[in-house]
């Protein structure tokens, strides 16, 4: 009998992940708006060493996370069966064993991290503030995987919600009240109390611990090959970082930390809806080439045809933004960093969802080999480009990894026959379009900071809008019919 997912099964599949990906994409409209003005908010109120030594500090905790399940909690995802209590519960019981270990681990060497970077005693809290934060989200993998599994993304949005609210809500009032580091220390502790509530709340589980050798043995088959690409992606981006933080001090980690969250908004609008919903769509398609092969294409042309012009829009009214805003000047220095990064962005709005299918069809051997060729660059030019240039060399070195991209598109081209060039090629020949406006915009009509960030913004929206409408005509009915029809037909629960 064929293994072929049948017509019926992958309209199912279809309808149900279109549904998922419209309310998580309204979801990352309200999240990402959120974090959008929070961000800015606190870059105005906090100076640069601060906003590194967050993030710093954070990089420290998250390199915990890659130990936390031994890549458990994706492989209950990509299980092809509904796992079973015993499987999930023996989840939980490894996850907790390692959680906990682990956080014994931080503990003593804790009083040793302050004396190392001469930290204020603020950063100390906000250490212990995030290893709580650390212990809670593990207590909501169970049900996030759930929710994931079942494409309930309509439930985990509300508690995204919930918790990117709390965050940014606090922080900014304290970092408005002059409380500097100790505004991510309170703000930290209520996302996670609230977010953990919320969660149990929602979405509910016989909570227990199993140790069942059969379920481990099965969920270690992919789970394993899963967590070393993880711990790869650790050693490469988290670990290196931490690094970094030696190397060019606090500011210059703030410095970077802000170019690299304004980059990652465009793709965090859409990009995070994709993956999350793709992942285990990719996962049921598998069976079927040919369907996969056409989702995995449009799943690139949708995000490229929205991450593109947003970063080149974002560019140009950074700049005016940094003209306009008072104590905002101070980030005129972090410029370069930003189109580094915006570079970087683009080229992975492209790449993360193929190394995201290669996943969920199974081939963890590509992108394990793949992480291993950009650990190993991340290691050897890296520090070198630090210590020439400090944060410059950081950012310098977001462009030359990610031109390294092309070689993740061949390898596409080769195992999944995506046609990458031609999938991108006409937002991209839009966004290009679109850049040569706005720098003769920028060059022929400056007036005031404030109006020229309104014109660019209203005339790249513009003339990117009839390209693309020239370009691509059919795809953008096929999208609106697709997500018309979709939502008018609820996908079963």
């Amino acid at each position: 009998m064929s293994q072929i997912p049948k017509e019926k099964t992958i309209k199912r599949i279809k309808r149900k992940s279109v549904h998922s990906l419209f309310y998580l994409s309204l979801r990352n409209l309200f999240v990402q708006s959120i974090a959008f003005g929070g961000f800015f908010l606190l870059s105005i109120y906090l100076d640069q060493p601060q906003m590194g030594l967050f993030a710093a500090v954070s990089e420290i905790v998250a390199i915990l996370g890659y130990f936390s399940d031994v890549g458990l909690a994706a492989a209950l995802i990509q299980k092809k069966k509904k796992p079973n209590l015993r499987d999930v519960r023996t989840t939980f019981t490894i996850q907790q064993i390692l959680v906990v270990s682990l956080l014994l681990v931080l503990l003593s060497i804790s009083p040793f991290v302050p004396q190392i970077q001469n930290l204020e005693p603020a950063g100390k809290h906000l250490l212990y503030a995030l290893m709580i934060g650390f212990f809670t989200s593990s207590l909501k993998t169970i049900p996030s995987v759930l929710l994931e599994r079942s494409l309930r993304f309509d439930i985990l949005s509300v508690i995204d919600l919930v918790e990117i609210t709390a965050f940014n809500l606090i922080a900014v009032v304290l970092a408005w009240r002059g409380w500097g580091t100790e505004s991510y220390v309170w703000a930290v502790l209520a996302r996670s109390i609230l977010g953990l509530a919320v969660t149990y709340i929602l979405k509910p589980w016989p909570i227990g611990f199993a140790f069942s050798k059969k379920s481990i043995k099965k969920l270690f088959k992919f789970g394993v090959p899963y967590q070393l690409n993880s711990l790869l992606a650790t050693v490469k981006d988290r670990l290196s970082n931490v690094f970094m933080w030696g190397i060019v001090g606090s500011a210059g980690i703030g410095i970077t930390s802000w170019a690299q969250k304004w980059s990652q908004f465009p793709l965090r609008f859409l990009m995070d809806a994709v993956m999350r919903v793709t992942f285990p769509g990719f996962s049921r398609l598998q069976k079927s080439k040919e369907h996969l092969k056409l989702a995995i294409e449009k799943s690139i042309f949708y995000i490229s045809s929205f991450v593109f012009p947003a970063l080149v829009l974002m560019c140009f009214m950074i700049v005016d933004l940094t003209n306009i805003v008072p104590k905002y000047e101070k980030w005129q220095i972090a410029l370069f960093a930003l189109f580094a990064y915006s570079v970087n962005s683009l080229l992975a709005s492209v790449t993360t969802p193929i190394t995201n299918a290669f996943n969920a069809v199974g081939k963890i051997k590509i992108t394990f080999h793949l992480m291993i060729m950009w650990t190993v660059l991340t290691w050897t030019l890296l520090p070198f480009l630090a210590y020439k240039m400090g944060y410059n060399g950081i950012a310098l070195f977001q462009i030359i990894v990610g031109l390294t991209s092309i070689f993740v598109w061949w390898l596409a081209q080769k195992h999944l026959s995506i046609e990458v060039f031609k999938t991108v090629s006409k937002p991209f020949f839009a966004s290009l379009i679109v850049t040569i406006v706005l720098i003769f915009v920028h060059i022929a009509f400056s007036s005031s900071p404030l109006l020229d960030l309104v014109l660019k913004a209203l005339i790249g929206s513009i003339v990117y809008g009839f390209i693309m409408y020239l370009l691509a005509k059919k795809e953008i009915y096929w999208f609106i019919n697709t997500l018309s029809s979709t939502l008018k037909k609820q996908p079963r629960k």
